[in-house]
This record gives C-alpha cells, sequence and structure tokens, in this order.
C-alpha cells in the first residue's frame, strides 16, 4: 500500500500532525477482504461498504474506491491515543499547551479497516471521543468491531457521556447554560438512534441522564463540548485527565 503524506510541525511543540492518504482499493478487493456486516439493523442503516449510506451526512466508510484520510499529531513519548471523528475540538486543544504523551487520530471514518495498522501500537490504549448523537455512538461501535475482527488494541469509549455532560455544566460560561448547547435530532438520526437503543447497551456506555436526552430527541455535538471561546480553561484539564484516567484503566486490563 503506498501512502502519502504531508507533515506540519506544531508551534511551539514537539508533537507533528501529518495527514496521511491511503491507496484507495477496487470494490473487488474490498469484497473478499471485507465482507459487509450482515447483523446489527444499527449498522446496516449505513449501508455497506461497497455502497456506504450517509444518515445526517455521515457515513461509517468511505467507498471502495475512496482515500482514507487521518490527520496525525504524534509526541515523541506516546502514552495512549484518541481517535476522533472530528477535527476542529482537536485543532482547539493543540493550537496552545498541547497534551503531553497524547497522540491523536482525526478521521471522518474511525471504523476503515485501513486505519487499524496505525492504532496497532502493543501497549498504547486507544481512545474514542465524539459527539453524543446516534452517529457517534454508531461510529465507535463499528470501529471497534473492526478492530477486534483484525485482533487489535480495545477500542475504549471516551465519547460524550454522563461525565462530560457533568463537566459541561461546571465549565460553561455563565452567559450560556448548557440546554444552549442541544440540537434537536433529524428523522435519520432519530431512527438510528431507535435502532441502537434497542440492539445495544447504550446506558452501559452513555450513562442514564445522555440517553434521556438523546431519547427525548435532542443531540450536544463534541464542538460544543471542546470550544475554548464558550468553555473555561479548566475544562480542558478535565478533559484530558478523564482521558488518561480511561486509558490507564484499559492498560490494567490489558486492552
Amino acid at each position: 500500500m503506498r501512502t502519502k503524506e504531508t507533515r506540519r510541525p506544531s508551534k511551539g511543540s514537539t508533537t507533528k500532525a501529518r495527514q496521511v492518504r491511503t491507496e484507495p482499493v477496487r470494490a473487488a478487493d474490498l469484497s473478499k477482504k471485507d465482507p459487509p456486516p450482515s447483523v446489527e439493523p444499527w449498522l446496516s442503516s449505513f449501508g455497506t461498504p461497497q455502497r456506504p449510506r450517509a444518515v445526517d451526512g455521515h457515513t461509517v466508510w468511505p467507498g471502495p474506491t475512496a482515500w482514507l484520510v487521518a490527520t496525525l499529531r504524534t509526541p515523541c513519548q506516546v502514552d495512549y491515543v484518541i481517535v476522533c471523528p472530528k477535527a476542529a475540538p482537536l485543532d482547539w486543544w493543540w493550537t496552545a499547551d498541547p497534551p503531553l504523551g497524547v497522540a491523536a487520530v482525526s478521521t471522518l471514518w474511525p471504523a476503515d479497516p485501513r486505519l487499524a495498522p496505525t492504532l496497532a501500537a502493543p501497549g498504547r490504549p486507544v481512545v474514542f471521543i465524539g459527539d453524543m448523537d446516534p452517529v457517534a455512538v454508531a461510529q465507535y461501535l463499528a470501529a471497534r468491531r473492526m478492530l477486534r475482527e483484525r485482533r487489535g488494541p480495545e477500542l475504549v469509549y471516551g465519547g460524550m457521556n454522563d461525565s462530560w455532560l457533568a463537566a459541561i455544566r461546571r465549565s460553561v460560561r455563565r452567559s450560556l447554560p448548557e440546554r444552549a448547547l442541544r440540537i434537536r435530532l433529524n428523522k435519520a438520526e432519530t431512527r438510528l438512534w431507535g435502532r441502537l437503543d434497542a440492539a445495544t447497551d447504550v446506558e452501559r456506555l452513555l450513562g442514564p441522564e445522555a440517553c434521556d436526552l438523546l431519547r427525548s430527541g435532542y443531540k450536544i455535538e463534541f464542538e460544543a463540548a471542546s470550544n475554548p471561546a464558550i468553555l473555561k480553561p479548566g475544562h480542558k484539564r478535565w478533559v484530558f485527565g478523564y482521558l488518561r484516567s480511561l486509558a490507564l484503566a484499559a492498560k490494567a486490563r490489558g486492552s
């Protein structure tokens, strides 16, 4: 497999950002290596790897002839890795005082099998972060499944849940209450959430309060949970303290 990459040093940091484009594969090759999943109804909402279908503009796979594009931020010493479908939060966090010991992968398609070798470093836990919405939950579950099938690292869920909701309420500026950050789910998202809620243990993943919010027809996107313009400076410290605690727990379990 050939890759094309560009490197951009982060200002005032030893961290480097690298954009990787993996070579597209033919549909025939993809069908041989990656048979389409045939069980979970929620995953069928996104079509198949050969014929992806979007939910609220998002797909789980890029398609058999598309490039997988991922931006990597890699410090000299890596303690754990975060995977995020969103780019803006990572840009905000790495602009000043990048977190120590944290590598970050930003890609629209964390479940794409071509990402697996990038995440396969032994002894480095991998933590997923993303929106509090049905699409991000599906992206996490699909990526976890993909890594298990390829004997990769266990993907830890660090995305928005009850702990994130409590942290947002502590950190959001007084002029903007947490309720103002909520966005109504559209019909496709509501349908996907119903399938996830019926087929998976979403309360264990998200917590009861986050699930109640989604069941009421609302979501909170990750940009609202990470934007330094609306959150106090201490929120970033909480985020990386929380993610590190998840990574350490996963390492202790041998994930």
